[in-house]
């Protein structure tokens, strides 16, 4: 941010795969790795997954996974540390937990093979 809070643009990336139609796709919700080198954003519709991309140094995004998430992911949110980012789905009220790996080179997401049921999210 600059004086008063103001914000520069420098640039944007697609939430979805290379070649992937928009229609029927809608992004909820981002999260951002505690040393700011990760965002993760939500694709809800018809694919359903959490895109990971890599923020240079300059502020630009480089997408680097998508994976599979609930169903209607609407929110996503890190643990403290960074080292979990968790995913609710807002029909069945889903929670599922992967690890992040943000420190890593490549700082992908890996499933924890933890899902949690609780009442659905809106």
């Amino acid at each position: 941010a600059g004086l008063g809070g103001s914000l520069t643009r420098l640039g944007s990336a697609s939430t979805l795969p290379p070649g992937e139609a928009r229609e029927g796709q809608k992004a909820a919700d981002i999260a951002i790795s505690p040393d700011g080198r990760r965002i993760y954003a939500s694709n809800r519709g018809r694919l359903n997954t959490v895109c990971v991309f890599e923020v240079s140094e300059d502020g630009a995004l480089r997408q680097l996974q998508q994976v599979e998430a609930p169903a209607y992911p609407r929110h996503i949110r890190l643990a403290r540390d960074g080292s979990l980012l968790l995913v609710a789905g807002q029909h069945d009220g889903v929670v599922w937990t992967y690890f992040t790996h943000y420190k890593a080179a490549q700082g992908g997401l890996t499933w924890s093979g933890t899902a949690v049921r609780g009442p659905p999210t809106t």
